[in-house]
């Protein structure tokens, strides 16, 4: 069984991790938005990271670990949860254009969606629904359902790790505030 010491050596390495990827010492945290090299055009919008729900996971994770028993049940899981999010705050992009958005890894495509296969832009033409959860003011995570994928629809969810605001007003401008739904989502 990892200890408490352990399970904090584990959350520094994988830290340390994200910050030896050559692409992520070249880039600021902080960057103004930016312009895709295939699909560039004055209207892109590549969304600025947010590290709230990671460093707010990870924190979590640490005040946990100081709880006997505690600590192995939710506070390790809890570590390694806000350790990925912490990574894939600074290797993602969430980049919108003319047409679709999509998630990237810098100028890179990430390869195809590991869960449900395809690539990782979607048409806003596509979306059929999307909503902000647990709330559009304080956001974790965000829905989206599209027919892309499937024609019967493929609902995605995935963790707000860029700024909720402009990520709203972007979802609301380009695919619509019409189709934003409340309620649980559809998977």
């Amino acid at each position: 069984m990892l200890t408490t010491r352990a399970a904090q050596l584990f959350l520094l390495a994988s830290v340390a991790t994200a910050f030896q990827r050559p692409a992520l010492l070249q880039r600021s945290v902080a960057a103004p938005p930016r312009t895709t090299a295939l699909r560039a055009s004055a209207n892109d919008v590549t969304i600025d990271r947010d590290f709230r729900l990671a460093i707010g996971t990870c924190g979590v994770a640490l005040l946990l670990d100081q709880i006997p028993y505690v600590q192995l049940l939710l506070g390790l899981p809890l570590s390694v949860l806000g350790a990925l999010f912490l990574i894939q705050t600074f290797r993602l992009d969430f980049t919108f254009d003319d047409k679709a958005f999509e998630l990237k890894s810098g100028e890179e495509d990430i390869g195809e969606n590991v869960v449900v296969g395809g690539a990782n832009r979607w048409a806003y033409s596509d979306i059929v629904e999307w909503a902000l959860y647990p709330t559009a003011e304080a956001p974790a995570l965000v829905y989206f359902r599209e027919t892309q994928t499937k024609p019967e629809g493929q609902g995605h969810l995935f963790p707000v790790l860029f700024s909720p605001n402009v990520l709203l007003q972007e979802l609301e401008q380009r695919v619509g505030s019409d189709r934003r739904v409340t309620g649980a989502p559809r998977l």
